[in-house]
């Protein structure tokens, strides 16, 4: 399999979650965060997430057993741009619209990623 070889501001960003962190791109001439990471006209400015927020939307991915349902939620961080991404949920904890997550950096097939748990 041919490896992918990041660049612009998709490096910037995972490079961010190899070091455990999420950052966000503001735009310089508005000053808005936006997601996912994109170039832009003028140099982004970069801010680090705090990594909290709530879910704005869910769904759930049946699995036959013995795998659990997989997660998958629009989560609106607590600087204001929504990201997608699975959740990490406790046995028989239930994913709702508007519960409180926070954000887990983890390995997953040669990379980071991230997914949130709740808070």
């Amino acid at each position: 399999m041919e490896q992918i070889v990041e660049s612009g501001p998709s490096a910037t960003w995972k490079a961010a979650l190899d070091e455990g962190r999420i950052l966000l791109q503001r735009d310089p001439a508005s000053g808005a965060l936006c997601f996912p990471p994109r170039p832009m006209p003028t140099a982004a400015e970069w801010v680090e997430a705090s990594g909290r927020g709530t879910i704005y939307s869910v769904t759930s991915i049946a699995r036959k057993p013995p795998a659990a349902n997989h997660h998958v939620a629009l989560v609106d961080l607590a600087e204001g741009v929504r990201m997608m991404a699975a959740l990490d949920l406790p046995e028989g904890v239930v994913p709702t619209i508007g519960m409180a997550v926070v954000a887990v950096i983890g390995e997953h097939e040669g990379g980071h990623r991230v997914t949130f748990r709740p808070a």
